[in-house]
């Protein structure tokens, strides 16, 4: 009977330790390379009168996750985000009240700038950031 307790106490110790390894790998836990302070705007390409032409962005990178905050048509927004790890695409979004009117962006950073496109529901163009600090 002991043998069981000790091997469901192990196997508990195990699932519990797995879940806080993807909970801080989620959180951005570990040291990134582009970690710092970034600037940049995105510019339209193609939308709607209602679009936004162009918008500046302050966002900062910390363990892989992007946060930063906006005015978009005078409401503050949320940037949020993560860094690929394995070299792929890195993504992010500005969240809408709605998630069917995020700003969702695509694009790579590289060590002092970050480029690609982005798009909403009726928008889309291009943004660009150049890291200004750590």
């Amino acid at each position: 009977m002991k043998i069981w307790k000790y091997a469901l106490g192990g196997l508990l110790v195990f699932l519990v330790s797995g879940c806080m390894a993807t909970t801080a790998l989620q959180m951005g836990g570990a040291p990134h390379p582009f970690d710092g302070k970034w600037q940049g705007l995105m510019r339209l390409s193609i939308g709607t009168a209602d679009c936004v032409r162009r918008l500046g962005m302050n966002v900062t990178v910390q363990n892989g996750k992007i946060s930063g905050r906006v005015l978009l048509k005078d409401k503050p927004r949320i940037i949020e985000g993560f860094l690929a790890d394995d070299g792929g695409e890195d993504r992010f979004k500005i969240r809408h009240s709605t998630r069917f009117y995020d700003y969702k962006f695509v694009g790579k950073f590289a060590e002092e700038t970050a480029k690609g496109t982005w798009k909403s529901r009726d928008c889309a163009g291009s943004w660009s950031l150049r890291k200004v600090g750590v």
